[in-house]
C-alpha cells in the first residue's frame, strides 16, 4: 500500500524552529559554511606550437623532458584544498613515449612495482601510421597541502633513439589528410 499521509501528531508549521535544534545540525543555508566541494579557481594554458623530442638511444624511458608552454603555477587558498589536473596532449611517436604530470620535480604517477618501467599518467603515443597523431588525457586529483605557489607541468618520455612530435605527426606534410593538434593543461582548485 503506498504511503499517502504522514501524521503530524499535532505539530504545526513553525512549532520547531532552528533555535530548538542542536547548533551543529545543518538545517538550512545559515548552518552550512566552508568551501568543501567548491571550485575555487581555474587556470588553463594551451600549447599550439609543435615540439620534437629525440631519445638518447639508452634504455631509460623513465627520463622525462618538460613540454614547453604546458606548465602553470597555482596558489591554493587553503592547505586542505585539492588540485584537479586535467590535460590533453596531442602527439605522435616512433618509439614508446608517455606523458606524466609533475608537481615541481615530483612525478605524480606512482604505479605499483614499476621496476624500471615508465611511471606515467598517460597511454603510449607510439603509432605505426606516420600521419596519425594520438591524443591522450590525464585526470588526477592532487593534495599539495600548501598555500604557497605550486607549479604543475607536463613532461614527456621517449625510449631509445626514437622521436616524439607534440601537436603533429611524423609525416607533417602540407596535406589535408595530415593533422595538426593543440594540447592543454587545466588546474582547478577544489575546496576540501
Amino acid at each position: 500500500m503506498p504511503l499517502t499521509k504522514i501524521q503530524s501528531l499535532g505539530i504545526t508549521d513553525g512549532t520547531i524552529v532552528n533555535a530548538d535544534i542542536n547548533a551543529s545540525a545543518a538545517i538550512d543555508g545559515t548552518k552550512i559554511s566552508g568551501s568543501f566541494g567548491k571550485v575555487l579557481q581555474v587556470l588553463q594554458v594551451t600549447k599550439t606550437a609543435t615540439q620534437t623530442f629525440t631519445g638518447s638511444g639508452n634504455n631509460s624511458p623513465e627520463t622525462f623532458n618538460d613540454i614547453t608552454d604546458l606548465s602553470l603555477a597555482i596558489t591554493p587558498s587553503s592547505a586542505s584544498s585539492k588540485i584537479l589536473i586535467l590535460a590533453l596532449v596531442n602527439a605522435h611517436s616512433t618509439e614508446g613515449s608517455y606523458v606524466s604530470a609533475f608537481r615541481g620535480s615530483t612525478n605524480l604517477a606512482v604505479p605499483t612495482s614499476s621496476n624500471g618501467r615508465t611511471p606515467s599518467l598517460s597511454g603510449n603515443f607510439l603509432n605505426s601510421a606516420v600521419d596519425v597523431n594520438k591524443t591522450v588525457s590525464i585526470m588526477y586529483l592532487d593534495s599539495p597541502a600548501t598555500t604557497s605557489s605550486t607549479t604543475y607541468k607536463l613532461a614527456i618520455s621517449i625510449w631509445s633513439a626514437g622521436s616524439t612530435y607534440v601537436n603533429r605527426s611524423t609525416d607533417d606534410s602540407n596535406n589535408g589528410s595530415v593533422g595538426r593538434g593543440v594540447s592543454n593543461l587545466i588546474l582547478m582548485e577544489i575546496g576540501a
